[in-house]
């Protein structure tokens, strides 16, 4: 049984082989008699044999034959030994597709001499890498009336109707293209031919859509002058448009910029906004979502900000507001800076809010990206139990934002000159943060800008409870009357005591 089906596929294998030989033959013969010059008997030269052409194609091109197929749907379309067909032209020309594909260089060779270059205008010369599947066939009277007329007459003048001939037209879009809404293919696309892919009429896409979204006169118009470019935009601009039409708004490809968008390209900003217990509520809830604060295309700002980081914070930060993701106010910064003259040194500077706040999200309240004391910052919680004991927690300078800048040894040592906070040598940043009820920075300071030098804040929190702190500086020192304490005077010049524990 094995023998048999072993001879079986032997012969049918010999028979295969033998096909695909003979309709090798038969499509050399054909180049022969179309492009090798012929004589009579008396040497006179004579007209290509296309019909004896023909007939070989015919049969190679039957028997699977991808070159004879090109051929013979020329031989169709130019009604060259054979009568005009173009049904018969287009059904051959779709069989060989995967010939056209592979053998591009060949084939301009084959259309130059079927088309006669010298018989093209002098603006279709020389032909270029791409061309227009009716013009690379010579079915010029798809298009045109007449395709000797000077200039050419078009079927008809609607541009689209006749591009819609071949190609599919899509109309269940809800944007498109002005382009493509006015029926104005040309605007975008050779129809003859181009050294691009898609016959754009420039050498590539963002040249040809800066040709008319470059013009900085509406939103819609894109600028990659500036300093700090998206670097997919600068590629293509269809890596994130669609280039006829699309269903959502601004020809994007996605409609949900954050999941299946631009989380496509930034996986860590991914990560971080869905590790993140407090996210930034502004791009978590909005549309935009990172159109909110960053451009799309260019900017002359780092991270592609719209604007410089201060300038963009107050855009939202210029009012009270309440958070999606924690029980409190936010406060109106813009208006707090205005009202007290001493800022915190990172505010002015260029990176400004982002020295202490991660701009996506964040484990720690405010965004912060190191904590205060750990408790201390989750008071909101603890307003709610009415845990006021949770408001106080050794200090941990490791975890400690503000000593990503500020130095921990004039803060972790009992006794130390090195701070103008102290009575003689004995160290009262110390006393405040360690011990039992060690405190914040914040509790006594402002984060952002302060009336008094020292960022020294006119109230404090406890619980649910604003108190006046009563700091009143003079030239050694200064004292405070808060409700955590009575009256206290420190005297930088005085002899120190022993510290108690409280």
């Amino acid at each position: 049984m094995k023998k048999i089906v072993f001879v079986l596929i032997l012969m049918f294998s010999t028979i295969v082989f033998a096909g695909e030989e003979e309709a090798k033959k038969q499509y050399e013969n054909a180049l022969k008699l179309m492009f090798e010059k012929q004589y009579d008997e008396k040497r006179k030269e004579i007209e290509p044999n296309y019909k004896g052409a023909f007939l070989l194609l015919s049969k190679a091109a039957e028997s699977g034959h991808l070159e004879s197929q090109y051929l013979l749907s020329m031989l169709y379309e130019y009604g060259k030994g054979t009568k005009k067909d173009y049904q018969k032209a287009m059904y051959w020309y779709k069989k060989a597709t995967q010939f056209e594909k592979e053998n591009s260089i060949f084939l301009t060779k084959i259309i130059k001499n079927f088309t006669r270059e010298n018989e093209l205008p002098e603006t279709l010369k020389p032909l270029k890498k791409f061309l227009h599947e009716p013009f690379k066939i010579g079915s010029c009277q798809v298009c045109h009336t007449n395709a000797k007329a000077t200039p050419p007459e078009l079927i008809s003048n609607d541009i689209a109707s006749l591009c819609y001939k071949c190609h599919e037209k899509d109309d269940k879009k809800a944007f498109y293209h002005k382009s493509v809404k006015n029926g104005d293919c040309t605007k975008c696309h050779d129809p003859h031919e181009s050294d691009a892919k898609k016959l754009l009429k420039t050498s590539n896409t963002n040249e040809l859509c800066i040709a008319c979204h470059g013009k900085k006169k509406t939103s819609l118009d894109i600028n990659f002058d500036k300093k700090y470019k998206h670097k997919p935009a600068e590629e293509n601009c269809l890596n994130c448009h669609e280039a006829h039409g699309s269903n959502h708004p601004k020809l994007f490809k996605q409609a949900d910029l954050s999941e299946n968008f631009c989380y496509e390209c930034h996986k860590e900003t991914k990560k971080e906004m869905e590790n993140s217990t407090y996210s930034h509520s502004k791009i978590k809830n909005s549309k935009n979502f990172c159109l909110e604060c960053h451009a799309s295309h260019s900017s002359n700002e780092k991270k592609l900000l719209k604007k410089d980081i201060k300038t963009l914070c107050f855009d939202c930060h210029n009012k009270t507001f309440q958070t999606s993701d924690c029980e409190r106010e936010l406060l109106d910064i813009e208006t707090h800076l205005k009202t007290h003259a001493n800022w915190h040194k990172p505010l002015s500077e260029k990176e400004s809010c982002i020295i202490c706040h991660n701009a996506h999200g964040s484990q720690n309240l405010g965004m912060l990206k190191k904590t205060f004391l750990e408790n201390f910052d989750k008071k909101h919680e603890a307003i709610k139990k009415r845990q006021n004991d949770k408001f106080y927690e050794n200090f941990d300078k490791k975890n400690f934002l503000c000593f990503a800048c500020h130095e921990n040894d004039k803060i972790d040592s009992k006794t130390n000159t090195k701070t103008n906070f102290r009575n003689g040598d004995t160290n009262l940043h110390f006393i405040h943060v360690n011990y039992k009820k060690g405190r914040s920075c914040k509790t006594c300071h402002d984060i952002h800008g302060s009336k008094k030098s020292f960022l020294i804040r006119d109230f404090s929190d406890f619980g649910e409870s604003k108190f006046p702190l009563r700091f009143i500086p003079n030239e050694n020192g200064g004292s405070c009357e808060s409700a955590c304490h009575a009256k206290k005077v420190y005297n930088r010049n005085a002899i120190s005591k022993k510290i108690e524990k409280k």
